[in-house]
């Protein structure tokens, strides 16, 4: 089943969608997961299932193993001048912008990330400067070098606030 879907202005950045509308397949199939650009965000606005940013347990991983994949292609994409490169950037962005947003229990907003992402207690050192050169110099192999650290490091923040969680829940009450 396909349904075309307006994009919410949260998600109207030329970066990630050029029109007001995607198309959205559902189900997801396997290896669709991230396709389009934000799709578990996607498919929970059209179903009754809980958002996204409401199981990050369950979705860090998957964004780990998914950016792993991208930055595989990245890595050996950038020797050889691939134009699959400048894709893989944005794929690479979407997966930053998952992790951040979620993580801070906030759907994506890529309109406004730089004001969203202010109170957000999850988050990188300095991200707006870090972020805003790489979305800026996407094509250069420095901007995928910062992607991945501020991937690596929001992934590590993100998964120690989660272990800490779990151990708080475990703890008895004093």
């Amino acid at each position: 089943m396909n349904n075309k879907i307006e994009l919410q202005n949260r998600y109207k950045n030329e970066l990630f969608f050029s029109g007001d509308e995607i198309e959205l397949a559902l189900p997801l199939k396997e290896g669709g997961l991230f396709q389009p650009y934000f799709q578990p965000e996607f498919q929970w606005s059209q179903t009754d299932q809980r958002p996204p940013w409401e199981e990050i347990n369950y979705w860090l991983p998957l964004l780990k193993e998914e950016w792993e994949l991208i930055n595989d292609r990245l890595t050996s994409n950038f020797d050889k001048n691939n134009p699959a490169v400048k894709q893989d950037m944005v794929k690479g962005f979407s997966i930053f912008f998952m992790m951040l947003f979620w993580s801070n229990g906030k759907p994506v907003d890529v309109n406004s990330w730089k004001e969203s992402s202010l109170p957000f207690k999850t988050t990188c050192l300095n991200l707006i400067e870090r972020l805003e050169f790489a979305l800026n110099n996407a094509d250069s192999y420095f901007a995928r070098i910062q992607l991945n650290e501020l991937v690596l490091e929001i992934h590590k923040k993100s998964a120690k606030k989660l272990a800490l969680q779990s151990v708080q829940k475990k703890s008895p009450k004093e």
